[in-house]
């Protein structure tokens, strides 16, 4: 099963430098939130990934940090 479907990613996408318009998509990085008890957790996750293996993502450049929402609400379109 996707770690998408199972819940380990709750949230993920591209990070843009300005709103993308015109077909244009500035990219400059990406985002994600996992549901995971460790940074180790989401360090093994990550290494398993196509992107990680392919050489796109750089462990050595991630920032991993623990987050907890404070307020929420579903996201719009079904996304």
């Amino acid at each position: 099963m996707p770690l998408h479907e199972n819940g380990f990613w709750q949230v993920g996408g591209a990070l843009f430098s300005e709103p993308p318009k015109d077909g244009e998509m500035p990219i400059i990085g990406s985002a994600m939130i996992a549901l995971a008890e460790t940074k180790e957790e989401v360090v093994d996750v990550i290494k398993k990934d196509i992107y990680y293996t392919s050489g796109v993502w750089d462990l050595s450049k991630m920032q991993i940090w623990p987050f907890r929402s404070a307020i929420r609400k579903g996201l719009k379109g079904g996304a």
